[in-house]
C-alpha cells in the first residue's frame, strides 16, 4: 500500500507530497511525486494552496492526512490573526441585534408564508381567480430575491458557489 510523507526543506514555503512506491524491476521502492502543500495556506480553506501533478489522486485518508499535516504545522501568526478575526466578527454580530434580528424576522416570515399558502391558494380560487395566475408572480419575486441574497452570501464567503457539470457554455463552445 502506498503512504504519503511530506518533504518539507528547511527555509521553504512548500511542502513535497510524496508517496513510496514498490517497485519490482528495482526490488526496491521508489519514490514518487504526487503535488506539492503551499505550507502558508488556511487549514479552514484546504483544498486551496494543494497542487497535484496530472493525473496523480490522493484518497480520503490521504486527505484527512493532509489537513491534519497542515493544521500542526499551521504559522502561529496566521493562526492568531484568523483567530482574532473570528473573535472580532462574533463581537460585532453580538453588539449589533440588527443582525440577528434580521435573520430571525426572515425566518418567521418565510414559516409563516409556507404554512399560510396553502389557504392563500384556495381564497384565490373562491374568488374566482387561478392562483397560478396571482400568486405565481410574487412567487416569482420571492425567488428573486432569494437568489440576490445567495449572491451576497457567497461573496461574503458564508455560502459556496456552485457550478454545474456537463454541458458547455455557448461561449466554450
Amino acid at each position: 500500500m502506498p503512504n504519503l510523507c511530506f518533504k518539507v526543506r528547511p527555509g521553504r514555503k512548500c511542502a513535497q507530497l510524496v508517496r513510496h512506491v514498490y517497485d519490482p524491476s528495482r526490488k526496491r521502492s521508489r519514490t514518487m511525486t504526487v503535488g506539492t502543500l503551499d505550507l502558508c495556506s488556511d487549514p479552514l480553506e484546504f483544498p486551496r494552496g494543494l497542487t497535484f501533478r496530472p493525473g496523480k489522486l490522493i484518497t480520503d485518508a490521504e486527505r484527512a492526512a493532509i489537513l491534519a499535516f497542515l493544521t500542526a504545522n499551521e504559522n502561529p501568526d496566521s493562526r492568531d490573526k484568523r483567530l482574532k478575526q473570528v473573535e472580532r466578527i462574533r463581537q460585532a454580530l453580538r453588539s449589533s441585534p440588527e443582525a440577528a434580528d434580521e435573520f430571525g424576522c426572515c425566518i418567521d416570515a418565510i414559516q409563516r408564508l409556507s404554512q399560510a399558502l396553502p389557504a392563500l391558494a384556495e381564497e384565490t380560487r373562491r374568488a374566482g381567480t387561478e392562483p397560478w395566475l396571482s400568486l405565481r408572480p410574487r412567487y416569482l419575486e420571492l425567488g428573486e430575491s432569494w437568489k440576490t441574497l445567495l449572491a451576497a452570501a457567497q461573496q461574503a464567503g458564508i455560502a459556496k458557489r456552485y457550478q454545474r457539470k456537463g454541458n458547455l457554455a455557448a461561449d466554450e463552445m
